[in-house]
């Protein structure tokens, strides 16, 4: 039987940014992988995120996710005190920045749902270590973005 979940990719930063000779350092990202169910906005809730400009109404590209795992955003604090590098979604060939992450832990079917939207890196929005496009793996690209992870379900 296939469930609603499936293996999905997250890039999580590790650390804070650094200030080097002057100069900001992002931190270096990780792959885990997560069961997640990816689905678009119903109705309703695609009201929610969409807006008013000069040219009618513009709607973000959004997407909610289901999962057991909490996703972090940047409106978190870490220990230090600083704000949170959000995770990163790969899904359908595009990444999408977690925005938003929910508890719903009643104790009858207790889970997580985020919300994340699409962002393209080639316009400067994201960390750079993030690769254009994973290995069909899932793992990432060749490039140095440390260990990948299996997050337990």
């Amino acid at each position: 039987m296939m469930g609603f979940r499936h293996l999905q990719t997250i890039y999580r930063a590790e650390g804070d940014s650094e200030i080097v000779d002057g100069m900001v350092v992002n931190p270096s990202y990780k792959t885990l992988e997560i069961m997640a169910s990816v689905q678009p906005l119903n109705n309703s809730e695609a009201a929610q995120y969409t807006k008013a400009n000069g040219n009618g109404e513009f709607t973000a590209s959004i997407v909610k996710l289901y999962t057991d795992e909490p996703l972090l955003t940047s409106k978190q604090v870490t220990e230090q005190g600083n704000a949170c590098w959000p995770d990163y979604v790969w899904w359908q060939g595009r990444y999408w920045k977690v925005i938003m992450c929910s508890a719903y832990q009643s104790g009858v079917i207790s889970h997580y749902k985020s919300i994340a939207q699409e962002v393209d890196f080639d316009g400067g929005i994201g960390p750079e270590e993030v690769p254009a496009e994973p290995n069909t793996d899932g793992t990432g690209s060749d490039s140095d973005m440390g260990e990948s992870e299996s997050a337990e379900t």
